[in-house]
């Protein structure tokens, strides 16, 4: 249980690490964004002043281009005034859109615009009409006046426009100086936040790991530990039950001896006696011989898997069991079979005891009516199977019966060994068979599952893999 609340610890301190990453890498791109912000402000507000420069320089190219024509008569002198009727309305438009994604700027472009295009027309309008004055001096001085105010107005516009813009530019380059210098520092503190989280991240995947390998080292030496005692009981079982075997012969023997050359000799009682004598010599000879299989099966080894074909299994186990079949006038329907992997010895031996079990555990004269069905499933329809199994497919093979059935109360109970839920003077066994199914089954990775109803039957259900 630690493990597996270490387990989610972990996850959720990882889980966490990363959402603050995340959350961190927000914060930082959003500060990033802010500064690329203003300093896009801050450009588009220099931009739009450069623009205006840009048009007054024109204008003023222009103007000089016109005097020097005034004075000169010199055609030459028109080359700024042309180039500046090409290039400033070109100019002015893109001020305009400029001055359309800043509204603070909107009057005054507009009349910068106006003015600067009043001026260009009476430019083009005097030189246009330059034959109605003798020279330069000559031109008549309202026309000249007119000129200065317009070239004043303009002056003025620029530099009320130039002012409101100084004044803007100051608080955006302001806030644009601070996001820069906090910008770099922040970056810094998210980097070192980082890194520790990863770090500490770090240290806990560590220190799980080695807990890991703690634990995988004690299992190892658990696991030895566990196969020497093994293999020592296996022993144990192997010459105390030979060990048992022969006293056993011999008390037989001497019994046999007794019934058949001095019956005679034996008063009823010594007879009864006997005969008891003999009975439990026997129950203690199949005892030994089920111990002596179920401790095979249980120190079964590696896993040295073959093909088997369960239709096969079952006639060699109908074939073995002929003698009961026929004295129980017993009946077995038995659908088509798959083949699993295993240990053909193995699972005779589980059919033979079920079906067995079916036979015996009846109502007297009540004939045995046996049905072995088969399909396959999903390992999710299997009850209480491991998560590492749900995924899997498994055969499944039920084996069902009209017996004298049981409590399903202790469906968990009767796979115990030595475990009877009938009198030894009932039913005969040694509650050793049953036991000896669920260890083959664990033997092939499988599943069993016991249902019944008193007096209606019983149903043992097998799963086998089938990948």
């Amino acid at each position: 249980m630690r493990f597996y609340t270490s387990i989610r610890s972990t996850r959720l301190i990882i889980t966490l690490t990363l959402l603050l990453l995340v959350y961190i890498a927000c914060l930082f791109y959003a500060r990033l964004q802010s500064l690329i912000e203003y300093s896009n402000l801050v450009d588009e507000i220099n931009n739009l002043k450069f623009k205006t420069e840009e048009c007054f320089s024109i204008l003023k190219d222009a103007e000089t281009g016109q005097r020097g024509y005034l004075l000169t008569k010199d055609t030459l002198f028109l080359e700024p005034l042309k180039s500046a009727n090409v290039t400033i309305y070109k100019s002015l438009n893109e001020l305009k859109l400029m001055a359309s994604y800043d509204k603070d700027y909107t009057a005054l472009i507009n009349r910068f615009i106006k003015a600067t295009s009043e001026r260009m027309h009476h430019l083009n309008d005097v030189v246009k009409n330059d034959k109605i004055y003798k020279d330069y001096a000559g031109i008549n001085e309202q026309v000249l006046l007119k000129g200065k105010l317009s070239m004043d107005e303009i002056r003025d516009i620029i530099s009320d426009l130039h002012e409101e813009i100084d004044i803007k530019l100051i608080s955006r380059q302001s806030i644009k100086n601070k996001y820069a210098s906090i910008t770099p520092l922040f970056m810094v503190i998210l980097a070192m936040v980082s890194i520790s989280l990863v770090y500490i991240a770090y240290l806990i995947i560590m220190r799980e790991l080695r807990a890991r390998i703690l634990i995988q080292a004690d299992l190892q030496y658990n696991i030895k530990a566990l196969q020497r005692s093994n293999n020592e009981l296996e022993q144990f079982a192997y010459v105390a039950s030979h060990d048992l075997q022969e006293p056993l012969r011999k008390i037989q023997t001497f019994g046999n001896r007794l019934q058949e050359k001095h019956k005679d000799e034996l008063s009823p009682d010594g007879q009864f006696i006997v005969s008891r004598m003999q009975n439990a010599a026997e129950r203690m000879r199949i005892l030994i011989n089920d111990l002596l299989s179920y401790s095979q099966i249980v120190n079964s080894g590696e896993k040295n898997y073959e093909l088997v074909d369960m239709n096969l299994s079952v006639k060699n186990v109908i074939d073995f069991l002929s003698e009961q079949i026929n004295t129980s006038g017993a009946t077995i329907n038995c659908e088509k079979l798959p083949v699993v992997k295993g240990y053909p010895t193995q699972l005779e031996q589980l059919l033979m005891n079920l079906l067995s079990n079916a036979m015996k555990f009846v109502a007297p004269g009540v004939k045995p009516e046996i049905s072995v069905r088969y399909s396959i499933i999903h390992g999710e329809q299997i009850p209480d199977i491991k998560v590492t199994d749900i995924n899997k497919s498994y055969h499944k093979i039920n084996i069902s019966d009209n017996g004298i059935g049981f409590d399903e109360q202790y469906a968990e109970k009767i796979f115990i060994i030595f475990q009877r839920l009938q009198g030894k003077s009932e039913y005969t066994g040694t509650g050793i068979g049953l036991a000896m199914c669920k260890r083959i089954i664990e033997n092939h990775d499988g599943y069993i599952i016991a249902r019944s109803k008193l007096n209606y039957g019983s149903e043992f259900i097998l799963y086998f893999p089938a990948d």
